[in-house]
């Protein structure tokens, strides 16, 4: 980092009094128990990463291991993969399932559904609206290529297409990649596939001769990638090319009918309302009081004792306000917990996001200002903070924070929070650059507002890094897509998030052109014997005059139950 970028970030700090040193962390007791589907597992090696510190699982299943924030703790055991938890400062207890080795998930694809009022054309995988589109140049003709180019990739990085990344190696043409820029498909983190009349790829088709294109068309949205499931999450690039024999697109469908997307929404959702209070005796107690006043100071004296802990208060003020429809009540209940629970980041944050639900902004960025104290080097906290400002219409606070987030010095650009910020800074340089009084040189990823804009952004935020689930999109052909946020699918990405402190993911659906579509969730747990809290917002026209958002707080303790979340029926 410049030593201008040092004082700016400095100076920031300490004008709003942000700035704070970091305790040393000393070491602390880490314990748990280890199973494998319900049953514990003797003899899972335990031990802490660089460190001579180790120990095994009894025949309980439990172990005991002393560690400090910033280690890993690995486990280890034959036939089972071994699995690595980053400690944080607020760890204490890590509950672990192991996961068997020969365990794999298929790669699956979505056959599209024909909609008789468009004007389409057919490939193998069904009926794909031709988008042309010149400010997203997604649509080019084959004579538009060129020649001169050694193979397809070459090619397409000379026509500049907004939103893809090149990676171009001169020695191997077999090691180019293509990949998204920018958060456009559900889960750009891999490569784009390429479908070839049909035959999808998972690596550039270099073998194919510019000459031979007839059309090429690049899809980056949930709602055109969906029919290609899994595979298709980095986004596809579908070629059509001139002498395409039908006899060989039949005989490619027949070979490509392994990647069809077969899963289908089974309709097993449950509704919200069916979901269980975390703790129905205290709800019961609530509700024995005389009044409701009497049962008011329970909640205050419990708290005040040190006889609740955040989660009691949480179910409490939830009383107050889903039965006695009292939320000033609530509100008083959540102050007192903020302040109790002041040394604990992860349920401040739970706390924020219900500030956040009930629309009391300014207590929003009063949490999140506390959370940047504890956790200076969480780059959630930054982004926290900064859209709480931007809530609370501070919007010269919030892009300060967003570029003192960029001034942290460190290889975060590939990281899901990277993409999310630099949606979040968009809507402020396109939306609101004057209010923001944004000066500095801003290089944006969307070339104009246009581009810039979704029909569905939707962003998922959880209070706790350990925290495993399922997200499902259904589109209106009944097909599913799952996004899997679990130690046995996405392992390293668990453990990146950790490392550079954060808890949120964004997804994006553009080119809606039909409803309805779902999302729901699967919660698996969260090693801890206590509920994760998520924040949930749906914005529609995202970055559009008319956008409008939603947000829904709930909290989940019970594992393996399927609940929906939203349905998109229009815009």
């Amino acid at each position: 980092m410049s030593i201008k970028k040092y004082l700016f970030v400095l100076c920031f700090f300490v004008s709003n009094g942000l700035f704070s040193q970091e305790n040393k962390q000393s070491f602390r007791e880490i314990t748990g128990i280890v199973t494998y589907q319900n049953s514990p597992l003797q003899g899972v090696n335990v031990f802490t990463e660089n460190a001579a510190r180790g120990t095994q699982t009894n025949t309980k299943g439990a172990y005991t291991i002393k560690a400090k924030p910033g280690e890993v703790i690995t486990y280890s055991y034959v036939g089972f993969k071994p699995l690595k938890i980053l400690v944080e400062d607020v760890t204490r207890v890590l509950n672990i399932e192991m996961i068997l080795q020969s365990e794999n998930l298929d790669e699956v694809v979505v056959q599209a559904k024909k909609d008789e009022n468009r004007s389409d054309r057919k490939d193998s995988y069904g009926i794909s609206n031709k988008i042309t589109d010149a400010t997203s140049n997604t649509y080019i003709k084959g004579e538009e290529l060129g020649d001169g180019y050694s193979n397809i990739v070459e090619a397409l990085q000379a026509q500049g297409i907004p939103g893809l990344q090149f990676y171009i190696d001169p020695a191997n043409p077999n090691n180019n990649r293509i990949k998204s820029a920018r958060e456009m498909s559900i889960n750009n983190s891999q490569d784009f596939l390429w479908d070839v009349d049909g035959m999808t790829y998972t690596s550039p088709p270099i073998f194919l001769a510019t000459a031979a294109i007839k059309e090429i068309r690049v899809l980056k949205s949930l709602s055109e990638t969906n029919r290609y499931g899994s595979q298709g999450a980095g986004g596809v690039i579908v070629i059509t090319t001139h002498n395409a024999q039908e006899v060989e697109k039949i005989k490619r469908k027949k070979i490509a009918q392994k990647y069809y997307n077969n899963e289908f929404y089974n309709n097993d959702a449950l509704p919200l309302t069916n979901l269980m209070s975390y703790n129905p005796s205290l709800e019961d107690k609530l509700k024995n009081f005389t009044n409701k006043q009497e049962a008011f100071n329970y909640v205050i004296s419990n708290i005040n004792e040190n006889k609740f802990n955040v989660h009691d208060a949480i179910e409490a003020g939830l009383f107050f306000k889903n039965i006695q429809k009292d939320i000033p009540a609530m509100l008083t209940i959540l102050d007192l917990a903020a302040e109790k629970f002041n040394t604990n980041p992860e349920w401040l944050k739970l706390i924020g996001y219900y500030y956040q639900e009930l629309g009391e902004k300014r207590r929003a960025v009063a949490i999140y200002e506390k959370i940047l104290r504890l956790r200076p080097t969480y780059l959630q906290s930054y982004r926290d903070l900064a859209n709480a400002y931007k809530e609370n219409e501070q919007y010269k606070k919030a892009w300060r924070i967003f570029l003192s987030y960029l001034n942290q010095g460190k290889d975060i650009q590939d990281e899901e929070i990277a993409k999310l910020i630099a949606s979040e800074m968009e809507w402020l340089y396109f939306l609101r650059k004057n209010q923001a009084d944004i000066k500095t040189q801003f290089a944006s990823k969307s070339q104009s507002i246009k581009e810039f804009q979704n029909d569905i952004r939707f962003v998922v935020e959880w209070n706790t890094s350990d925290a495993d689930f399922i997200i499902e999109f259904v589109g209106p052909d009944k097909r599913a897509f799952n996004f899997k946020h679990t130690l046995q699918e996405n392992q390293e990405i668990i453990f990146n998030e950790k490392k550079a402190g954060y808890s949120s993911r964004e997804f994006v659906i553009t080119h809606l052109k039909e409803v309805p579509w779902l999302i729901n969730m699967n919660y698996l747990g969260n090693k801890k014997p206590e509920p994760t809290y998520f924040k949930f917002t749906l914005y529609k026209n995202w970055g559009k005059p008319n956008q409008s958002q939603e947000v829904l707080v709930q909290r989940f303790f019970k594992e393996r139950d399927k609940y929906q979340l939203f349905t998109i029926s229009k815009l």
